[in-house]
């Protein structure tokens, strides 16, 4: 649990953030893409009822390495 307005980081595994998704409690959502292959792995946005579409991309940043990925919930979202 993380009070309001408060970092909360959620790694490992894609079931907690898909739990969290799910639950519409996030209102922002930082994402750090490493292209390793390391075996099946998990979809994020598996099993979150399309929550990710409420969403929107703010800043993308590049590298060979790794990418990151900042989403915010949109405005329209925020008032449900």
């Amino acid at each position: 649990y993380a009070p309001p307005h408060k970092h909360l980081p959620l790694s490992l595994s894609a079931n907690i953030p898909q739990q969290y998704l799910t639950a519409g409690v996030l209102d922002r959502l930082d994402l750090h893409i490493v292209p390793v292959l390391l075996g099946g792995g998990a979809r994020l946005f598996d099993n979150t009822d399309g929550r990710q579409a409420a969403y929107e991309c703010i800043r993308i940043i590049n590298s060979p390495l790794v990418s990151h990925y900042k989403y915010r919930l949109k405005q329209q979202s925020r008032a449900d």
